[in-house]
């Protein structure tokens, strides 16, 4: 017997009418919460870590800093909230 046989035989389980569509949608929204969990989670680190690289670059707190193009220097601006 295959090695793959073997393992369809191990895994294969019965469901109860209805079950199979249960766990399908359970686990459709349990990935779902994981992943966009994970992205936010991503997107917080992304922006906390940006603040932290902005802060030690020695700039003031209300600046960033931006390539001017006449003199190919970094100059500083006000930095718009809105």
């Amino acid at each position: 017997m295959a090695l793959g046989q073997k393992l369809r035989e191990y895994f294969h389980t019965e469901y109860q009418p209805g079950e199979r569509k249960l766990v399908q949608k359970i686990d459709f929204f349990i990935l779902t919460f994981c992943c966009l969990s994970y992205f936010c989670n991503y997107v917080s680190l992304s922006a906390h870590m940006a603040i932290l690289t902005h802060s030690r670059s020695g700039y003031p707190a209300n600046t960033y800093p931006v390539l001017s193009s006449s003199t190919a220097q970094t100059s500083t601006r006000p930095m718009s909230l809105a």
